[in-house]
């Protein structure tokens, strides 16, 4: 794959869930080998998580 669609890939959290899956499910690491595309899920969940809220006040004010 181009250098260029690599990193728009990063953009989806798809690609970290998928990462985080296989490596507990199939692998069978432990938390600490993925807790850096754990936490990169947890920080896009709380982005979109303040983002919505702030959305949704502006709607209902």
């Amino acid at each position: 794959m181009p250098y260029s669609l690599q990193l728009y890939s990063r953009l989806f959290p798809a690609g970290y869930f998928m990462e985080v899956s296989r490596g507990i499910l199939l692998k069978g690491l432990g938390v600490e080998a993925v807790l850096p595309n754990l936490l990169l899920l947890i920080g896009y969940t709380l982005v979109v998580f303040v983002f919505a809220v702030w959305r949704m006040k502006q709607k209902v004010a």
